[in-house]
Parts: structure tokens; C-alpha cells; sequence
């Protein structure tokens, strides 16, 4: 029983780093092929969605670093989404 639940732990936590570089890859598409860096900001927001850890690890028993990246992550797209609107007005 437990060797099913570790295998499924596993295989989520692939899917889950797939789907987070895939996105990533996208929105780099987006920003420098296309040169459509609202649809690339947007794209690396939902790229959050999919953590590329352990989802269902709580945040107070996560390494520094995981915490790190994904907190880097965040003020990255805060500041694309700070940039899109200060180029609007």
C-alpha cells in the first residue's frame, strides 16, 4: 500500500515539473521569439500553478531554497505584471 502512494508522490511530482518548465519554456517563447511579453508574464504567473517540488509539502517544512526559488519566482512575474501596467499608462 505505501509503495503505491510513493509511486504516485513521484509520478505528481513529475507531471508537476514538466508542466512548470514547459510553461516557462512558453512564456520565454512568447517573450523573445514573439516578442509578446504580456502573454510571456502571464505564462510564467501560471507556470506557479504546477510546483516543481512537492505540492503537498506545507511552506513551513520546505528547505530555504525551495522557498527561495519560489518566492523569486513570484516578485519576477509581480514585477513583469508592475512593468506591463507602468508601459500602459
Amino acid at each position: 500500500m505505501q509503495v503505491k502512494q510513493a509511486t504516485a508522490k513521484n509520478w505528481t511530482i513529475g507531471v508537476n515539473r514538466f508542466l512548470y518548465g514547459g510553461v516557462w519554456i512558453l512564456a520565454l517563447i512568447m517573450a523573445f521569439a514573439l516578442n509578446d511579453w504580456g502573454t510571456a508574464i502571464a505564462n510564467a504567473g501560471i507556470a506557479l500553478a504546477f510546483d516543481p517540488f512537492q505540492p503537498d509539502q506545507p511552506w513551513k517544512e520546505r528547505p530555504w531554497y525551495q522557498k527561495a526559488w519560489l518566492i523569486v519566482h513570484l516578485g519576477l512575474v509581480a514585477a513583469g505584471f508592475g512593468w506591463m501596467l507602468a508601459q500602459a499608462m
